[in-house]
């Protein structure tokens, strides 16, 4: 949207984003979801991948509508052309991404930082930035979108 409609787009935030291109990881639940389509992930991959993710993950994917969490992941397993981080170089607003500390540097920061995006870790948190670190990520988040 940002993009499309930079008129609509003030300042933008994003949180544990998939930037660049998919890496197969057939553990995951993004590829396992992926695997199917639309129809089998609804009548049976939704319970399968559900019963794999553990209860953690498994709390918040019931948190997401089904069809949107199937889109989501073959989304990211196809790409977006050109790719998000490719977009958000070209971006002219306010752009902050955030990211578990924990995961280490994230990919290509430097290139990020160097077109003007703000590169956030949080700490005390996984994937999940907004469950596992609540405070963190309010902080986090207010800041990138301070004037």
């Amino acid at each position: 949207m940002a993009d499309r409609h930079p008129h609509l787009v003030e300042r933008l935030v994003l949180v544990d984003s998939h930037l660049d291109r998919y890496t197969y990881d057939p553990a995951s639940a993004s590829c396992m979801m992926a695997g199917y389509s639309e129809e089998e992930f609804l009548a049976e991959g939704w319970e399968h991948v559900l019963d794999l993710a553990g209860p953690h993950w498994a709390a918040t994917m019931r948190l997401a509508g089904r069809h949107a969490l199937h889109r989501s992941a073959v989304d990211m397993r196809d790409d977006t052309r050109p790719l998000m981080r490719e977009t958000l170089l070209g971006l002219r607003i306010p752009r902050t991404v955030l990211y578990a500390a924990a995961n280490g540097p994230l990919p290509g920061e430097t290139e990020l930082a160097a077109g003007g995006v703000r590169i956030v870790p949080v700490p005390d948190c996984g994937h999940n930035i907004m469950i596992d670190n609540v405070g963190g990520f309010a902080e986090a988040v207010a800041a990138a979108l301070a004037r």
